[in-house]
């Protein structure tokens, strides 16, 4: 399971998680897993804003650190963030697990 620090805020402000132990080939694998799992496309590179069906946020991976910090600033309506965060926290962990 992966290590994670939330930050989470009021319900209605954004929410951050930061996960430890992320390598440069987990991360890679992560980025394949959301396209496929969620339609949710981690642009090129190491940092950069994350946008799918009503989903804003942003994201910042750390290869020194072997960090990944991820933050949603907004989701679909009827879609709670517990929801996303499930989603998110359970491809990380099958990342992990390749």
């Amino acid at each position: 399971m992966p290590r994670v620090r939330s930050g989470h805020k009021l319900a209605m402000a954004n929410q951050q998680k930061t996960y430890t132990g992320v390598s440069r080939d987990t991360f890679d694998r992560l980025r394949a897993a959301l396209r496929a799992r969620a339609n949710l496309t981690l642009p090129p590179g190491n940092s950069g804003s994350l946008s799918s069906r009503g989903l804003t946020g942003s994201y910042r991976f750390d290869a020194a650190a072997k960090t990944l910090h991820i933050a949603i600033e907004k989701t679909p309506l009827l879609v709670p963030k517990a929801m996303i965060w499930q989603a998110i926290d359970s491809a990380i962990a099958e990342a992990q697990h390749e």
